[in-house]
């Protein structure tokens, strides 16, 4: 199996690229080594998320035991869908994860079988609502947070993942503490303009912080008082 990713990666990215393919718990994950590593290569390669799941479950230890609520909305259902697998994959740890997401129209929404195919999961729930419907959908009409209005959560046991819009990332963050979230419970995925990966061209600085190097998932405690944070 390894070494049919490995000849997979080559293929699409050169023989040059050195990687390192190791299965664990029966989950093939990849490394590259920094010299190699060149994330427009990466994007060119296509390799789906279907066949190659990168999963590393040390990040995800601070959540056993808990309640995962993630609130997306527009494009941010892309990578919110690679942390989705990832949850699934260490799920006999967590207690519960609920996606609330939110996009402008019905077409708009990326990834429409993940909902369905969500629901389906054992300890998984996915909720989806739009600012503006059309004649066919008869799904909540609203912005993403109003269906935090809607779920059953245990506040003192629970996280929050917050991936979307500048604005919605704001105004999800601030239901989120009007819920009675504290700042280290909320996780923010702070995408910038990310041109160098390896925190060098200054393009993704927020504050101190190189959202490349350092993020670009941060608690709001760590960013909380950085300027300008939404934009």
């Amino acid at each position: 199996m390894t070494e049919w990713i490995k000849d997979k990666i080559h293929e699409k990215c050169g023989a040059n690229l050195d990687v390192v393919v190791e299965m664990k718990h029966d989950i093939p994950t990849f490394q590259f080594k920094e010299e190699a590593y060149d994330m427009a290569i990466l994007f060119d390669a296509s390799i789906s998320f279907d066949e190659i799941i990168e999963i590393n479950d040390e990040k995800f230890e601070k959540f056993f035991g808990k309640e995962v609520i993630i609130l997306g909305g527009g494009c941010g259902l892309a990578p919110i869908r690679s942390l989705l697998y990832a949850l699934e994959h260490v799920k006999d740890n967590l207690q519960k994860v609920i996606l609330c997401y939110g996009s402008k129209t019905p077409s708009d929404c990326i990834y429409k079988p993940l909902f369905s195919r969500l629901n389906k999961i054992e300890k998984f729930e996915a909720y989806r609502t739009v600012d503006k419907a059309d004649s066919e959908w008869d799904g909540p009409v609203g912005v993403a947070t109003t269906l935090l209005n809607k779920i059953n959560i245990n506040l003192k046991n629970s996280v929050a993942v917050v991936c979307g819009p500048p604005i919605m990332m704001k105004f999800g963050t601030l239901k989120f503490l009007e819920m009675g979230y504290t700042d280290d419970q909320i996780y923010l995925s702070m995408e910038k303009n990310m041109s160098c990966g390896l925190g060098k061209c200054g393009h993704c600085m927020m504050g101190e912080f190189f959202v490349c190097k350092d993020g670009p998932v941060f608690t709001y405690n760590e960013i909380k008082n950085t300027p300008d944070i939404w934009k």
